[in-house]
């Protein structure tokens, strides 16, 4: 195979993505196979003496990254399904306790239901310092028209309650 062609600088067909036949098989052959490149070059059909060059070169298209990426993204929805399974599994009939719970606040998390520590946990990096936040509520209550406001020695005290009509 003339490789220099393979790589898509020469005038081989194409697909809409602007990719050859070696290099979207190179894409599949990478995925499936776990990354490994040069076996991947291989499987494309590049030859065992170029095999680690061309992998390198193929690697460096942003085309071909971008088409790994795909594939990766497509293959993780294949085998979500059966990942969510064995998870489930793990967690209703492990024998070990601890499988069990580490399956179950695996699956809660992916799910987006955080633990209460980790819902706790503040950071203070851009945290304000008490009479800034005072100062800010303050500025926000006069501008919903409360006028009785203050900032003074000791606690602030502010009525909010809305005043019901009679």
């Amino acid at each position: 195979m003339n490789e220099k062609r393979a790589l898509g600088s020469g005038r081989r067909a194409t697909n809409e993505l602007g990719m050859t036949e070696a290099m979207e098989a190179f894409a599949n052959a990478f995925v499936e196979n776990g990354g490994i490149q040069e076996s991947a070059a291989i499987k494309a059909g590049y030859s065992k003496r170029s095999a680690r060059r061309m992998a390198y070169q193929l690697l460096e298209n942003p085309r071909i990254r971008a088409r790994i990426h795909t594939i990766t993204r497509e293959r993780f929805a294949i085998v979500g399904a059966s990942a969510l399974h064995v998870m489930e599994d793990l967690m209703l009939r492990a024998k070990s306790e601890t499988v069990r719970l580490r399956a179950a606040a695996d699956l809660m998390d992916r799910a987006g239901h955080k633990p209460l520590e980790a819902l706790l946990s503040v950071d203070n990096s851009d945290a304000l310092n008490e009479d800034d936040l005072v100062g800010k509520i303050l500025m926000m209550l006069k501008e919903l028209g409360h006028t009785e406001v203050g900032h003074g020695v000791g606690p602030t005290v502010v009525d909010v309650t809305p005043e019901i009509e009679e």
